[in-house]
Formats: C-alpha cells, sequence, structure tokens
C-alpha cells in the first residue's frame, strides 16, 4: 500500500484516528480493526492528509486555521485571530484604513482597497508608473521596480526587482527575470525558464501555492502572482511584467515605478529624493546589483533613435498602425486606452530590431492585453501571415481564453478568479493543463504541500533527500526512504533539489592525440581510425543513462601525426556527429543541423560556445570539441568505475587504465588504443608502434621558450591566472612534441596554445589576451571581430528569437560587431534573421520535413514559419540523405561486410565464403546507355582474419575505376589523386573514411577503410539486375539463385558461380 508523506502502513489499525480540530478528544470506536496507513507520531488527520498536530487551528462557530484572522461584526470594528499557542480565538478593536472599505466578497468579510493602481514595464523597457508617466530605460543590470519603504501599520513588506538583457541588439533590452520578495519567500520568473518559477531557490511547476499566502498561476501566456496582501505580480517571461498594488499602498512605495501618490510629475525620484532629468538618471539610482558584462547607459552609433523616414515605414497597418487603426481589431478600445504611447513604444522597439516580426508582435500584443485587462473586446488581429500564436500540441489559439484556465491541480488560485479573459493557447477537448502541457485528464499529476508535480515527476521533499516522493497513477503520490548514491550529493542544481553528482571527472584528448585520462593518466597514442574515447560499461542496474563518445583520427601535416577529425555522441538514441572546421551544424541521426539545437524537451542542448562546438545533457555529461584539436568529455561523479574507453575507468587509479575491452589489462599504449577502434580491423589501426617522433634536445628548448609553447607556463604570462586551476606542463610537453613533429609549424603552436586557453576557459578562468599581430593572430569573418571571451552563444538569431541556455564560462571566438547577429553562417543585420521551429534554428529560406515527411515547413524573410501537408507519391520513401530528409527516390542497397557476408538488394545475407573476383551487382541490359558492373576481388590477406574485398572494380561504358584497401584509385590505369570528376555524371571522391563512385544516373559504390562494400542503386532498376545481389524485385525468396538459375540454399554457391571471368583464379 503506498502511503503518504508523514504516515506508515499498518495491517491492523483503528477506523477512527485522531483529527482535526480536536486531536486529543477520545473517539468511541466499537468497530474492528482495519489495514490503513495512519500518521506517523506528533501528526493528525486534517481534510484527509496527516498534519502537525499543533496546526489544528481553533473552533468556534466554526472551524479557523491557525493564524487566520475575520472580522467578528459587520462593520469592520472588531478583530479576531487563531491564536495556536492558547488553542483559541482571541479578538482585539480594529477598523479599516483611510484607503479601504469594509466589504463582503466570495462571502469572506474583510477591508479591501478601494481602488488599485497597475505599474509597468514593456518591449524594450518602456515604464509607466502607478501614476501614469511614461519613460523608456535600457540598462541590463538589476534594478528595483518597486519595494514598500515606508513603514505602515498593516502594509506587508515586499520588493519587486527586474534584470534586463540585451537581445540581439546593443541598442535594446528587454526584462529577463523578476524576482518577487514577500511573507519571507522569494519567487523568480524567469525568461531562463518559461512556464516555470523560481521559488526560494526550487524550480517548480504551476500552479504554486505557499503558505496560503502567495498563490502563482499560468493566465493565458504569462504567470501570475497573487497575493492576500491584495499585491499581483505577473511577467510573461518574454517582455512584459507588472504589479498591481492595492489603493491601502498608496504613497508608500519606491523604486522605478514611482510612488503611487496619484501625481505623474514626481515619479521621476531617485532614492536620495532627489528628481531625475531623465529615465536614463532614473533607472541607474534605482540599480541594487550588477551581472557580468552589465551597463546603466546605451553607448554608441546604434543608440541614436530611428529617422522619420523609418518611423513612417513603421507606423502603417504592416507593422504597428494595427494599434491606432480607426477601423482596426482595437477599435472599441480607443475610447478607454489611449493607443498614441503604445503605437510610439512599437515604433521604438520594431526600428531597433528594423522591422522583425516577432518585435511587432509582443508590441501589439501590449496594448491587447492591456485593453483585455480592462474588460474590453478586442477583435481577431492575429492572421496566418500577421503574429500567428503557435499552439502546443493537443491545444488551440483563442482570442478570449479564461483568464483562470482550467488545470490538474485543484488549487487554481487563492481566491474565486476574478481574471478577464486573456488571449491563450486554450487546451483541446478532454485535456487538461498540467505544469506547461496539455494532457488527457487520465495523465494528470498531482497537487502536493502546495505545489503541483507532473506524473511520473519524482522529487524529494525535505532537506536532506532522505525521503524520495514520485507522483504517480491517479494524483496519488508515494514516498519512500531514500539514500543518495556513492559519487551523489543532495543539494540544489539548477532549481532541482535532488542527489545530484558531487563532482565530475574530466578526460582530454588534444593535439596529435595527447590523452589525460579521467584518473590522470598521460599517454600518447597516434591511432588514425575511430576509438572509443568513453563509454558507460556498467549502467549500475539502468540507474545510469547510457552514452557512448568516439573520436575519429586522421593523419595531419607531414603524416607523422594524427588529428582529431570528429567526434560523435551517442546519448538518448541519438547520434550527435561533430566534424573537424564545420562551424555552427552538426549531423544528428544523419541530418545536417544547424546550432544552437534542443532536443529531449531541453535534457540534451547542443550549442557554439566560442570555435568550440558543446554537446550537453541534464544529467552532467558535457562533450567539448574545439572543431581542430582539442577534445574534452566531462561526466558526472555517478558514473566512477562506470566507465571504459581510452580515458579510462574514471576509479581514482590511473594504474589501471589501459582496460581492454574483456577487461584484461595490457602495458602497450599500441594494443590498448588499437582494442577500443570501432567497426575497424585492428591491423591498420594501431599507432606509430616504433616509428614515433622524436625531438632532439635543443628543439625541446627552443619550442619550450616563453615566444613558443612556453607562453603556457611563463609565471607572469597570459595564463598565470590559470596555473593553480590547471597544470600547463601536460600542454607544454604536448605543444613541444606536436610543434617538433610537424618541423615548427606556426599552425600547430597556435592550435596547441589554443587548447591550453580552452581548457582554462572551460574551467571558468579568466584568461589575458595571448594573440598579437605577431603571435597568432586571429582571423574573423566580415561584421565580427576577435574577442577572448566572446559571446557567441547569446549573440545568435536563434537566441534573440527564443532564450538558449548558454554555460557560465565565456570562450575566445569570433563575435559579432554591434548591430549584427550570427544566423548559423554569417554575422547578417537582425532583419535577416530566420526562425525557430521545434527547437531548431532556421535561417530565411530553409525547408524542414518532419520526421514521417507528413509536413514541411519553410522559414519566411518575415521571421514566420509556414507549413504545408506533405505525402510521398509511389516510389518515394521519406528518409535522410545527404543530411537532408525528405521524399527521396527509393533506392536499393547491397553490402559485403569487413567479414565478408553479403546482404542483396532484397535483404537476403550469407557467407560469401569463398576468395576470388566476383560479379556482385550490374545492369543485366549490357547495350543499355546506363550499363554498369560492380566486380570484387575477396582475398584472405591476413592468416587468421575472414576473406573480405581486398580491391573493388567499378566497370561503366565509358571509364573503369579500380580502388585497393589503401584507397589507391585508378581510372583506365592511370593513378588518380582524389577527389576527382572523371565525366560530367562520374565522380570518385573520399568522404568519412570511404572511397564514394558516383554516377549521377543512379549507382553510388562506396569502398570504407574497414573493407565494407555497399552498392546503391535507384528504384527505377528494380528487377533489372544481375550479380550475386540479386535481381532486386523486392522479393528475397528468390535470391538464393545461381547465375544459370538454379535453386540454392547456400549464399556461397550463389557467389561462386557469379565468379568473374576476366579475373585469374589461378593459386586460389
Amino acid at each position: 500500500m503506498n502511503c503518504q508523506r508523514h504516515s506508515s502502513y499498518e495491517d491492523c489499525a483503528s477506523p477512527c484516528q485522531p483529527s482535526c480540530p480536536f486531536p486529543e478528544e477520545k473517539q468511541k470506536c466499537e468497530d474492528a480493526c482495519v489495514e490503513a496507513c495512519v500518521c506517523d507520531k506528533g501528526y493528525v488527520l486534517s481534510a484527509g492528509v496527516c498534519v502537525p498536530a499543533e496546526t489544528c487551528g481553533c473552533s468556534e462557530d466554526r472551524h479557523y486555521k491557525p493564524g487566520q484572522q475575520f472580522w467578528a461584526d459587520e462593520a469592520c470594528g472588531r478583530q479576531c485571530v487563531c491564536d495556536t499557542t492558547l488553542g483559541m480565538v482571541t479578538c482585539r478593536e480594529a477598523s479599516c484604513s483611510a484607503n479601504e472599505k469594509c466589504t463582503v466578497l466570495d462571502g469572506e468579510r474583510a477591508c479591501r482597497p478601494i481602488s488599485y493602481g497597475t505599474c509597468t514595464a514593456s518591449g524594450d523597457p518602456h515604464y509607466r508608473t502607478f501614476d501614469g508617466l511614461r519613460y523608456d530605460f535600457q540598462g541590463t543590470c538589476v534594478y528595483q521596480l518597486v519595494g514598500l519603504c515606508s513603514k505602515q501599520a498593516g502594509l506587508v513588506p515586499f520588493n519587486v526587482t527586474v534584470q534586463n538583457d540585451h537581445r540581439g541588439s546593443k541598442a535594446v533590452s528587454y526584462t529577463r527575470t523578476v524576482t518577487f520578495s514577500i511573507y519571507g519567500a522569494t519567487l523568480i520568473i524567469s525568461r531562463e525558464y518559461p512556464y516555470k518559477v523560481l521559488l526560494n531557490g526550487q524550480l517548480a511547476s504551476l500552479p504554486l501555492v505557499y503558505n496560503n499566502e502567495l498563490a502563482v498561476s499560468l493566465s493565458g501566456r504569462t504567470a501570475v502572482a497573487e497575493t492576500v496582501a491584495g499585491i499581483t505580480v505577473s511577467f510573461d517571461w518574454r517582455s512584459t511584467v507588472s504589479v498591481t498594488l492595492p489603493s491601502n499602498y498608496q504613497g508608500a512605495v519606491c523604486g522605478m515605478c514611482g510612488n503611487y501618490n496619484g501625481k505623474a510629475q514626481d515619479d521621476l525620484t531617485m532614492p536620495n529624493g532627489k528628481t531625475a532629468p531623465n529615465g536614463a538618471n532614473m533607472g541607474e539610482s534605482w540599480q541594487v546589483a550588477l551581472t557580468p558584462g552589465c551597463s546603466s547607459v546605451c553607448k554608441g552609433a546604434w543608440c541614436q533613435a530611428c529617422s522619420d523616414s523609418q518611423k513612417k515605414v513603421y507606423e502603417t497597418t504592416k507593422y504597428c498602425g494595427i494599434i491606432s487603426d480607426k477601423a482596426g481589431p482595437f477599435r472599441e478600445c480607443h475610447s478607454r486606452v489611449d493607443p498614441a504611447p503604445y503605437m510610439e513604444d512599437c515604433v521604438y522597439d520594431v526600428c531597433h530590431y528594423r522591422g522583425h516580426q516577432g518585435s511587432v508582435c509582443d508590441a501589439v500584443e501590449v496594448y491587447a492585453s492591456a485593453c483585455q485587462s480592462r474588460g474590453i473586446t478586442i477583435h481577431s488581429w492575429r492572421t496566418d501571415a500577421f503574429c500567428p500564436m503557435e499552439c502546443p500540441d493537443n491545444s488551440h489559439y483563442t482570442l478570449c481564453a479564461s483568464g483562470c484556465p482550467v488545470t490538474c491541480a485543484s488549487l487554481t488560485s487563492i481566491a474565486t478568479c476574478h481574471r478577464r479573459c486573456a488571449e491563450a493557447c486554450e487546451c483541446d477537448q478532454g485535456y487538461l493543463l498540467s505544469g506547461d502541457t496539455c494532457v488527457p485528464v487520465r495523465d494528470c499529476g498531482c497537487s502536493y504541500e502546495g505545489q503541483y508535480y507532473k506524473k511520473g515527476d519524482i522529487f524529494y521533499p525535505e532537506d536532506k533527500c532522505m525521503e524520495q516522493c514520485i507522483c504517480g497513477e491517479n494524483g496519488a503520490v508515494s514516498c519512500q526512504k531514500a539514500m543518495c548514491r556513492p559519487g551523489e550529493v543532495c543539494k540544489l542544481v539548477k532549481g532541482v533539489k535532488g542527489c545530484h553528482p558531487e563532482g565530475q571527472g574530466k578526460c582530454v584528448a588534444s593535439g596529435d592525440p595527447h590523452y589525460i585520462s579521467f584518473d590522470g593518466r598521460r599517454f600518447d597514442f597516434q591511432g588514425n581510425c575511430v576509438y572509443v574515447l568513453a563509454k558507460v560499461c556498467n549502467d549500475d542496474k539502468g540507474q545510469l543513462t547510457p552514452f557512448t563518445v568516439t573520436q575519429g583520427n586522421e593523419k595531419y601535416g607531414n603524416g607523422k601525426v594524427a588529428v582529431t577529425k570528429s567526434v560523435a555522441v551517442t546519448v538518448h538514441g541519438y547520434v550527435i556527429y561533430i566534424q573537424q572546421r564545420v562551424p555552427w551544424k552538426v549531423i544528428v541521426n544523419d541530418e545536417l543541423l544547424n546550432l544552437p539545437l534542443t532536443l529531449e524537451e531541453g535534457r540534451l542542448t547542443v550549442v557554439q560556445e566560442g570555435r568550440n562546438i558543446v554537446v550537453q545533457t541534464a544529467f552532467g555529461l558535457k562533450v567539448l570539441y574545439g572543431t581542430v584539436y582539442y577534445v574534452e568529455v566531462i561526466v558526472p561523479s555517478t558514473y566512477q568505475d562506470k566507465m571504459c574507453g581510452l580515458c579510462g575507468d574514471y576509479n581514482k587509479n590511473w594504474k589501471d587504465d589501459f582496460r581492454l575491452p574483456g577487461g584484461k589489462q595490457t602495458n602497450n599504449i599500441d594494443d590498448f588504443g588499437k582494442a577500443w577502434v570501432v567497426n575497424l580491423p585492428g591491423h591498420v589501426c594501431g599507432g606509430c608502434g616504433g616509428q614515433c617522433p622524436v625531438c632532439d634536445e635543443g628543439k625541446v628548448t627552443l619550442y619550450g621558450k616563453p615566444d613558443s609553447c612556453g607562453i603556457m607556463s611563463a609565471p607572469n604570462g597570459p595564463f598565470k591566472s590559470c596555473h593553480s586551476k590547471i597544470d600547463p606542463a601536460a600542454y607544454v610537453s604536448n605543444c613541444v612534441f606536436d610543434v617538433c613533429a610537424m618541423d615548427g609549424s606556426k599552425e600547430t603552436l597556435c592550435n596547441s596554445v589554443q587548447a591550453y586557453a580552452l581548457a582554462c576557459q572551460n574551467a571558468g578562468v579568466q584568461i589575458q589576451p595571448w594573440r598579437s599581430i605577431s603571435f597568432c593572430p586571429a582571423s574573423c569573418p566580415p561584421h565580427s571581430h576577435y574577442e577572448v571571451c566572446a559571446d557567441t552563444c547569446g549573440g545568435t538569431c536563434a537566441s534573440f528569437i527564443r532564450p538558449v541556455t548558454c554555460s557560465e564560462s565565456c570562450f575566445e571566438g569570433c563575435q559579432c560587431d554591434d548591430g549584427f547577429v550570427f544566423d548559423g553562417i554569417q554575422c547578417v543585420p537582425l532583419e535577416k534573421c530566420g526562425c525557430v521551429h521545434n527547437g531548431r534554428y532556421l535561417m530565411v529560406g530553409q525547408t524542414v520535413v518532419d520526421k514521417d515527411c507528413k509536413s514541411k515547413c519553410v522559414c519566411q524573410a518575415s521571421g514566420l514559419v509556414k507549413c504545408e501537408k506533405l505525402s510521398c507519391t509511389n516510389g518515394d520513401v521519406c528518409d535522410v540523405r545527404d543530411g537532408v530528409r525528405g521524399c527521396h527516390i527509393k533506392q536499393g542497397h547491397c553490402t559485403i561486410s569487413q567479414v565478408g557476408k553479403l546482404s542483396s538488394f532484397d535483404d537476403m545475407s550469407g557467407a560469401i565464403g569463398t576468395q576470388g573476383a566476383f560479379e556482385v551487382a550490374s545492369l543485366c541490359d549490357e547495350a543499355a546507355k546506363q550499363w554498369f558492373r560492380v566486380v570484387v576481388d575477396v582475398r584472405k590477406c591476413i592468416k587468421s582474419a575472414s576473406p573480405a574485398v581486398a580491391t573493388v572494380y567499378v566497370f561503366f561504358k565509358d571509364a573503369i575505376v579500380t580502388v585497393n584497401s589503401q584507397h589507391e584509385t585508378w581510372v583506365n590505369g592511370q593513378k588518380l589523386t582524389l577527389p576527382s570528376k572523371v565525366t560530367n555524371e562520374l565522380s570518385v571522391q573520399v568522404s568519412d573514411r570511404s572511397v564514394v563512385i558516383e554516377r549521377t544516373s543512379g549507382v553510388r559504390v562506396i569502398y570504407s577503410i574497414s573493407q565494407e562494400v555497399t552498392v546503391t542503386v535507384d528504384g527505377s532498376m528494380s528487377g533489372k539486375m544481375c550479380g550475386a545481389c540479386g535481381n532486386y524485385n523486392n522479393n528475397s525468396k528468390d535470391d538464393l539463385k545461381t547465375a544459370d538459375g538454379k535453386i540454392t540454399t547456400d549464399m556461397s554457391a550463389v557467389v561462386s558461380s557469379w565468379s568473374a571471368g576476366d579475373f585469374s583464379r589461378c593459386g586460389l
């Protein structure tokens, strides 16, 4: 039986358990005992929940909660309170204040405010004070919006601060975080956590109730925090924050919202009591905290206001004009809410964003909600082409949706809903709001101690993580005793309390791969294949998320050394492939995608920071690849002693790091490296063996000087602040080795120093500028410049459209000049930005097709995504080709594996089992223009190995291409350097460790370094093929047929029958 918190199971319990309001009262109990959950000692039942006995409250004519106040008469002259220490109600004479009146609402008599005042900050903060004064202020630090300044009886102290940040343009700042402090609690609503809030540092879903004094819920797309004191704070997680105060706070508050005394003329009062001459001075005076890189003044050419000609463009109905259009959707609001100031704000923002539609929509929305919050009807203003509202699954857009949407949580707010309607995404029929998603009613979560949890959520209700609760079926929470596992500690991380890794392990592969294992073992291994760098070899009975990180190395420069050419991370069912010198893009499950990228509902992100591509997971794995030379794998301490690969086992003992896949140890580095190769026969994948490059002592001294590799360890050099955190010795010796092996190459020197710079910056160390005109000068593309601490993650089109989580550390790299943002290829003005669709950034004109090819969406110049239905025609299949998903011509694939197993076009497979040259695929019609023939020569080149393809011959009408196992290539008998265009239709190139022979009219032959052969033909050749790969008629049953048509059960007999007569079998 699942028992709730503070109770335990008993198989024979009294059916009459102590309960509120009189827990001490002995009840007469005649009934037999029952099995039940019984409250722990010191706890009693209250409305079915076990609560501490002292919180039962008082009982007079009715039940009152502890500390609950009420009026005993009709004129609000006598106030009573439930005093828990006495266990009874006590009363005293009292009265309402001057700005309040005694009224009854929802059956409750109270002193209620005569009126309310509202202050807002919207867009590129345009402030409207309680008394109606308007001003603009673009600071990006932390400022006091409003707080109680003069202590008065009956007024609850509170404070609201805002932190702003630049969004896309240095000229513009938007509200990023709102912090509301009241009743000893701190509530943070931040753009970083959409549709969630932080209460006392802990991340929580909505709705949320705290101590029956503060309730936070979702209204439209806005978080609304209401309090018993009558103060309401709301923020839409994007750009608009508002604070509403009851009239009893008049004249008692201060901050950027003014003093709420009914006079607008004194609203620019600074903390020193003087009046500020303008909004900039006003804002600066109320600064209460700094954030890294923040400033309170806008400096530079981009701060200039708009020209009149620009204003005219943005005042048309295509942009902001819709606000004040006399025949437009807001016509009925004009007489109640003056559109002119909203129009002015809109033009200001849109001008700075050069007409980008997102800024238009945000500004029009501010006016729409100002009208709706006063109960004024507005008409439909969004269209498919103008500001459409994208709604998540199982919901739809409604212009006037309930201000208090029905949610899975039973607690909607403190009082009955008195909110006006607002435009929102409303859940479809049969669905309810669970946090921020619409779910079928059966999938609703749980309300527990004022908080809402989604179904399946795991949480720890008390501080030491000694008890773990899970939200199960039908809203039932079950809790059990818990303990953090080894390597974990109970703490708050990014708002989530729980058992988190106490530390982390780091493995580095740098330069000509010099490795530093998780346990600190240093070794060099110069193999140039694909190797397992780090892999989970023991997932602790499913407790740990499995992942694998592989590293592809290739020969570099003069061929004496190898460097990292690619990194692949396999996690959560995705394979993320990062290529050398390909910035801002990754291949995910074969599809080429732009960065930044968010997958698995934010549990997996891929971003570019500086020159590095960083893959990060919510469970603590972080893989950083500098896209040239340097790889870092960081894993949380929960994975101690569970890892394997070149990075070792992470068990705090470096001596056993050379462990082979079977668990045996070796001391030979080449054997160790070779053992962790991926999909390749070991013989081509060892290191440099006995022929490793050696550096003579004179050169070691020369390259160790401060004007070379020694710059990293120079006691007063640019990296001195990093020495205590990361020992430069390994990096210096690696640098000397590589520069020496590359005959003093400056590029190698710069890459080696950059590796140490990256290591320092990733560890959060601020380094000094180390590049100069004479030492490793940086080059940057147009409209960008080099910075030692560049904001490449936040300065993108994608982050301008939607918040992106960037790491705390900054990296050197190219940052776009002011007024420009990065669009995935280059720095562009804001108006050239594309779109964000399903967590992916699309450039203007880029098309994306969904997983099943059911819809096709294109990003338009306005920043809008236009989608249409799609279905693949007959003969087409939905798959990914050359990195692009879509409807493609059906193809047939026949493969011969590295161990000599053949799989036909129609998926019949078996071992070749014999040596010699065989015709695997050809077009039967030799007269056809498209005719081709593929012959493979299968040999047993190593005694113990299986027979594998040693040479591939591809015959066309106008060319013969030959490729051997070393990837040497000949065309018509002449040796060729790759890549090469042989004829208009025929090309031979190297791609990802394979030679690719491709003819545009439907045939591609791939021969990989691992001696695998793949023959791909178009669907148009179905039923027209000859050879050991079968006839490609979509029927595997007739594939075991010899060349002369005899049926057999043995693939080797089929292959033998297709022996190529133009090749000798002598000696086989």
